[in-house]
């Protein structure tokens, strides 16, 4: 069985493919990943997060960038759209880590 989080990564709506890029690269990435730095660029880590300030390294390679500046565009074409999408899978993500047993 699939988790919600699979399922939206893998059906994302045409204005947001490439948020599903971005999640699917962060997924390989250490904490602060591309995905955090889109959240902070577009606003979402202060506006949801109290989180104003990026505290990583701004320096990416040029995947990370190439996929990074897709997000960003897309989020400038349909800006709703995109943050319902990005949102809905970062809601999903944690939804699945707090399904995560822990054993004694």
């Amino acid at each position: 069985m699939t988790s919600r989080y699979e399922r939206l990564l893998q059906n994302p709506p045409s204005s947001s493919k490439s948020i599903a890029e971005l999640m699917k690269l962060a997924s390989n990435e250490k904490y602060p990943s591309t995905a955090n730095l889109f959240a902070h660029l577009i606003g979402l880590a202060q506006d949801e997060w109290d989180s104003p300030k990026f505290e990583g390294e701004i320096a990416r390679d040029y995947t990370s960038l190439f996929v990074l500046g897709n997000a960003l565009t897309q989020y400038a074409v349909a800006p709703e759209a995109v943050l319902d999408y990005f949102r809905a899978l970062l809601d999903a993500e944690v939804e699945e880590d707090e399904e995560v047993p822990v054993e004694p």
